[in-house]
């Protein structure tokens, strides 16, 4: 899934080779160590108050190091580390409010320069006897970092300021990691579950992101690592310019069920010794997949309108104009992330042919005074045009010859698309109204019918005394889930406020990684199971599609989990 951070929490009780954590904090003196605050960090050793000592044989809380994230494999100095900790009390007693000290610790390299960084204190709430707290912060890492291997070391309580039962649980070592401005994203190769008999392949991304030249030895497996996991890269040295980058390729094929493991070995000149990634993959039969997405935080909608610029449109482009005010407070009330733009119905050499009008000629939220701007932009498109060409027009408009030239900055990728058209009478494009809806759907594959919608201002079925039916318009509106409605009423106002509809710019359907078992996918929002009636699945691509009264809210946690052959 696109871009999903995962942070492990790995439990550690002893120090590296297995021998006993021991303070080492405390017996150094500052000289040579680089010390980093948190800002955000509640304590220093100023203000903290001297620690309250009882009776020797009174009992006493005791804080312990119960978990510490893992680095990652590959790190570039001055960027961000994220560090996680759990703190438990093992004591009989409640502890005071104190922190947790972070510091890097450099365990290779040159010998001049510090040896050790203090990167941030995490504050801690007082703990309850048998209370456990996990605290994650995103820390600095000092740009003076050398590159060499370091590890994360925490320490709560380095201020001694809570009398515990034992002093020397209260730090721990987590494991080495490497910094240079060499890294290998991702830092760590999962392949998840796979079906037994079937197989998957990753790449990996080798990065520069120094300012010089980096010489890279061929990759290579760690002889420990499950022959089911397989390397397809480079065999000889590779150049790597400031910079550059290059892809290489993991495969995992398990031929029994079970965990497989392995690393895969960097080296290169700006570190001495090898940098060890981790790889993980498990073997099941039918495994089980979970995803987890995220409805995005606003509805995202680009909006054409077409507007008929025959003479007789007059009154009705002064009632679309003023009804800039409310389609505007509509938009800005949903919280939608618009693109808005008017383009005529004249596809006649002297006519706008699909070309936006207006200055500017695409409105967002960014836009001065948009309805304002919206209201010339209606008033602008007047012509003596004789026919109209809507349907023909809206497609001229979103064609490639005008998307990457005079209506280029509209159309997004990600967006949902709704197209308006205003008229007085029907329309008299030459082709059929299912083509244009065909165009529309395609211009939005793979999505179709859920990110397009056409709506149509026109004559009534019956007609009235200032319009014709618009049959053409009303066909196209109908087969897209759109409104129909009258131009003849005065007032446009309560019905442009309707555009878009509710839900409508949000994301509904969401793609799968795999081809999921019939009958065996489960959805949940935030939480709640959703009966099968609010979604549907489409297998090409393979996608969950929710129903318009199913749309997740923004930020909403949607999970999907289903049984797949591989």
């Amino acid at each position: 899934m696109k871009g999903r951070a995962i942070i492990a929490a790995i439990a550690l009780a002893q120090g590296a080779c297995g021998e006993p954590v021991v303070d080492i904090g405390r017996s150094r003196s500052d000289a040579g160590v680089a010390r980093v605050r948190d800002a955000g960090s509640v304590a220093s050793d100023a203000g903290v108050a001297p620690r309250d000592a009882g009776p020797a044989d009174a009992p006493r809380p005791d804080l312990a190091i119960a978990a510490l994230s893992a680095p990652p494999a590959t790190h570039v100095p001055g960027e961000a580390l994220s560090v996680t900790v759990d703190v438990e009390n093992r004591g009989l007693r409640s502890a005071r409010e104190t922190v947790v000290e972070v510091r890097l610790e450099r365990v290779d390299g040159p010998s001049r320069g510090p040896h050790v960084y203090q990167i941030g204190l995490v504050s801690l709430p007082a703990l309850a006897a048998g209370d456990r707290v996990s605290r994650a912060r995103i820390l600095p890492a000092p740009d003076s970092l050398v590159t060499a291997r370091y590890r994360v070391v925490v320490e709560v309580d380095p201020d001694d300021i809570v009398d515990e039962s034992d002093e020397e649980n209260n730090l721990l070592d987590g494991p080495f990691f490497s910094v240079s401005h060499l890294v290998v994203v991702p830092t760590e190769i999962d392949f998840g579950t796979v079906g037994v008999g079937c197989a998957i392949e990753v790449t990996a991304r080798v990065e520069n992101r120094g300012a010089t030249r980096a010489i890279v030895a061929p990759f290579a497996l760690d002889p420990t690592t499950s022959p089911a996991i397989t390397l397809d890269a480079p065999t000889s040295p590779r150049s790597l310019a400031a910079g550059s980058a290059f892809d290489i390729r993991l495969g995992f094929a398990p031929g029994e069920v079970g965990f497989h493991e392995g690393r895969l070995l960097l080296r290169h000149s700006q570190l001495a010794g090898d940098t060890p990634l981790e790889i993980l993959g498990r073997g099941d039969v039918e495994p089980l997949r979970e995803e987890v997405l995220e409805q995005r935080a606003a509805p995202q909608v680009d909006l054409m309108f077409v507007v008929d610029d025959a003479v007789s449109m007059a009154d009705e482009r002064d009632a679309l104009a003023a009804s800039a005010s409310a389609l505007f407070a509509h938009l800005e009330a949903e919280g939608i992330d618009y693109r808005i733009a008017v383009t005529t119905a004249d596809t006649s050499a002297a006519g706008a042919r699909g070309a936006f009008v207006g200055d500017p000629k695409v409105i967002t939220p960014s836009t001065v005074d948009g309805a304002r701007v919206f209201e010339a932009s209606v008033s602008e498109a007047s012509s003596k045009a004789t026919i109209a060409r809507g349907l023909e027009a809206s497609r001229e408009a979103l064609s490639p010859a005008n998307l990457d030239t005079v209506n280029a900055g509209f159309l997004r990728a990600s967006a949902s698309l709704a197209v308006i058209y205003v008229s007085d009478r029907d329309d008299a494009s030459s082709g059929d109204t299912a083509s244009y809806v065909d165009f529309f759907r395609t211009l939005k594959a793979p999505d179709g019918e859920v990110r397009f919608v056409a709506h149509a201002l026109v004559g009534p079925a019956a007609g009235c005394a200032t319009a014709t039916y618009g049959a053409r318009f009303a066909d196209v509106a109908r087969a897209t889930g759109g409104r129909v409605d009258s131009i003849c009423a005065g007032d446009f106002a309560p019905v442009v406020a309707q555009y878009p509809g509710a839900g409508f710019g949000f994301e509904v359907r969401f793609g799968l990684e795999r081809e999921p078992l019939a009958g065996s996918i489960e959805v949940e929002i935030d939480g709640a199971v959703l009966p099968e009636s609010a979604w549907r699945f489409e297998p090409s691509p393979p996608a969950v599609v929710f129903d318009q009264s199913a749309v997740p809210e923004p930020g909403a946690r949607i999970t999907i989990r289903y049984r797949t052959s591989c």
